[in-house]
């Protein structure tokens, strides 16, 4: 990607090296994409940035990086309802080394990282009672704001992300004309999870990248 820029007033955690993408192959998927891995990118950026809000474990860190890699697995049979077809990948395919919680897990973020997300563990049909429900809200929330910066149709736009005590500012710095972008990126409603679980505002600007 042309780049991700993260900004915060306060430090934010540590990283370490995630999962490689060449163990995320599914059976009938030709591999995890480019704009798979700038999701990805984006998302363990994103998580590290917002630590200090959601004070998760690198285990979770491990699992947003994971889904995020396979998020789109299901476009192979196609755009439409891919959520679908790659949340049921996941599930019943057994290449990927989970345990049944981790790919309950996954195949929840990979199902809701579009569309209408319930509220309540009842009523959805992925996760168990005891599948931490919450904590991977905050996930989905993250993994949603991911894909909403980045699309197949633009070339990579720069992202500078900037968190204060209660904002997060993400600025997309694209190539293509501003309507265009405008029209591309964002979406209705990939940021509402996010803020409702951390209680912060999300403002994104979409502006022309230097010439």
């Amino acid at each position: 990607m042309s780049g991700i820029v993260a900004h915060s007033r306060s430090a934010g955690s540590g990283t370490t090296t995630p999962a490689q993408p060449s163990r995320c192959r599914l059976p009938g998927s030709p591999g995890v994409s480019r704009p798979e891995r700038r999701v990805a990118a984006i998302a363990v950026r994103l998580f590290d940035l917002l630590a200090p809000h959601h004070g998760l474990s690198e285990k979770y860190r491990k699992l947003l990086h994971l889904a995020a890699l396979l998020h789109d697995a299901g476009r192979v049979y196609g755009a439409e309802g891919h959520e679908h077809s790659g949340a049921a990948m996941v599930l019943y395919h057994r290449r990927l080394p989970l345990s049944p919680r981790q790919r309950r897990a996954i195949a929840y973020l990979v199902r809701f990282h579009r569309g209408p997300v319930p509220s309540v563990i009842s009523q959805q049909q992925i996760l168990q009672r005891g599948d931490q429900h919450q904590k991977l809200r905050l996930l989905l929330g993250i993994l949603r704001a991911s894909d909403a910066v980045d699309s197949r149709r633009l070339r990579p736009p720069t992202i500078i992300i900037k968190r204060t005590a209660r904002k997060l500012r993400i600025t997309c710095l694209v190539h293509e004309e501003l309507a265009e972008a405008r029209r591309r990126l964002g979406g209705p409603g990939k940021f509402k999870l996010l803020e409702t679980a951390l209680g912060l505002v999300v403002r994104l600007r979409i502006k022309p990248a230097a010439p």
